[in-house]
């Protein structure tokens, strides 16, 4: 099997620290992506006994880290951090069964069934048909007890049949679909792991639908059902739940164009044309910020796709008939930032992570507020929306373009999209051409100068000051320490006149 030089410098490092005599193997998914011709982000080894000392050994000589990934199963990971800045993890797994293709035999699909010994990477050990199934494109489960045994592994034949644009063989699905149910059962974390899989990958809208039709949905989201039953109205064209779905496909429609080489016919579609007119400028900035990780291995991208899920899910408690006869939703951003981060650490993410997505389902509404009035936002509004949003801000503005053209469907103009895409422009250049002037001006005047110049104790009334100052900078009506220190005694004189009127 032709390996690169790097990945072959891997197994022989396993190798030579392996105990004289040992026998290991490289088996599933490195095994499957090689095959597939595919890169490969990791290796898995199998061992009959040692994982510790010789992913210790490994580490050491990799210049890599060494920790225990999973204590039941005797499973420790290696991280190596490449050139590039990417990382690639060697994962040492204990050896289940007398033998390796007893082991085999009790992993989850065919495909992740295969093996090569360490010393003939030649010779395919593959007792289920594995390289069969993976030429004829088919997903299969190595047993009908795989899913039952470990419904993660549910999760996981969906997420490699939409990956890989497989199919699901027929007796498979309908083992999934038993055992889904189950998966309530499995550790959070597990499920996180491979959900953000599915939200880093490709094709999410449909990985969504499919889960949903199998009835994953509402095992693991339970909060999203009454989106169903969620109808809207014009400009709408779907219920909730089918319009949240297709935020989805048309989120990945625009971060698509927006992470590839600038291309002015946006590959033929005139709305993402638009798009790539307004925005490319930012590819290189947009693709960085989605691709930061916010907690190692998850990144913005995979927590932007699953904040899309969740921004309307406070419309079902939210929904009233106006006196117009439509369907309103007042405040519904509101109603949806506890259920997502409810469901955020249920699912074991972090507090930061909890606390960013709770801003993006929060503030999902601002940028479509912005575009209602007059399509052109002031320093002052710019100012405003990254002080409530924060780095939340550039997600914004992915999501309102994502859940705007998702709105209209097919019915969307040309005038409507260029209002959005007008005030996404105007955020995004001040976010990273005009920090220092709009967002984050340079202190003028302190809390602690203006306590002793106007003679204040400490309290939000020296907040308030040091906020209008920042917005006299922003709008450019104070400049200099002297204007700030003005603006700040004639608050001081506005405040103390009120207080004389109301006594």
């Amino acid at each position: 099997m032709a390996f690169s030089p790097q990945h072959l410098a891997y197994i022989e490092t396993v190798r030579r620290n392996l105990p004289a005599g040992m026998r290991a193997w490289l088996v599933g998914g490195a095994l499957r992506d090689q095959l597939l011709e595919h890169p490969l982000r990791d290796m898995d080894f199998v061992l009959p006994a040692g994982t510790h000392q010789v992913a210790a050994a490994v580490a050491q000589d990799l210049g890599g880290v060494a920790f225990t990934l999973d204590v039941s199963r005797d499973t420790q990971r290696v991280i190596l951090h490449k050139k590039e800045g990417a990382e690639f993890y060697l994962d040492f797994i204990l050896q289940n069964g007398k033998d390796i293709q007893a082991d085999l035999a009790d992993r989850d699909f065919t495909i992740n069934a295969m093996a090569v010994e360490l010393t003939d990477l030649d010779e395919l050990v593959d007792p289920l048909g594995g390289l069969a199934d993976l030429r004829a494109k088919i997903v299969r489960a190595c047993a009908p007890g795989a899913m039952q045994d470990d419904p993660v592994r549910c999760l996981r034949g969906l997420r490699l049949a939409n990956s890989l644009d497989f199919q699901i063989d027929k007796d498979t699905v309908a083992w999934i679909r038993n055992a889904l149910p189950k998966i309530e059962d499995a550790a959070h974390e597990r499920i996180r792991d491979e959900l953000f899989r599915v939200f880093e990958g490709r094709h999410v809208e449909r990985a969504l639908r499919v889960l949903d039709v199998m009835g994953g949905i509402d095992v693991l989201f339970p909060e999203l059902m009454a989106l169903r039953k969620t109808e809207q109205t014009a400009p709408h064209q779907l219920n909730a739940w089918d319009h949240s779905l297709e935020a989805l496909g048309c989120l990945e429609e625009v971060t698509a164009i927006l992470n590839q080489k600038p291309d002015p016919e946006g590959s033929g579609n005139w709305l993402m044309g638009m798009v790539s007119m307004h925005l490319g400028r930012y590819r290189e900035q947009i693709s960085e910020y989605l691709y930061h990780s916010q907690t190692p291995p998850r990144t913005r991208y995979g927590l932007l796709f699953f904040a899309a899920l969740y921004h309307d899910a406070g419309k079902p408690e939210t929904a009233t008939i106006g006196e117009d006869k439509r369907r309103h939703f007042y405040r519904h951003d509101k109603a949806g930032l506890p259920l997502i981060v409810q469901r955020a650490l249920q699912l074991a993410l972090s507090r930061d992570e909890s606390d960013w997505l709770g801003c993006v389902v929060r503030n999902h509404m601002r940028i479509h507020h912005l575009a209602n009035q007059d399509g052109v936002t002031t320093p002052h509004a710019v100012y405003r929306f990254f002080r409530a949003t924060g780095d939340t801000g550039v997600a914004i503005c992915l999501l309102s373009l994502a859940d705007l053209l998702a709105t209209y469907g097919t019915t969307i103009t040309r005038e409507v999209l260029e209002r959005e895409l007008i005030i996404c422009k105007q955020l995004l250049a001040a976010w990273w051409e005009r920090p220092n002037d709009i967002l984050d001006p340079p202190v003028l005047l302190d809390g602690k100068s203006i306590m002793v110049c106007l003679h204040l104790e400490p309290g939000p009334l020296v907040g308030e000051i040091l906020e209008a100052i920042r917005l006299g900078q922003v709008e450019g009506r104070v400049k200099t320490h002297t204007d700030a220190l003005k603006l700040a005694r004639d608050l001081l004189k506005q405040k103390q006149a009120n207080q004389d009127g109301k006594a």
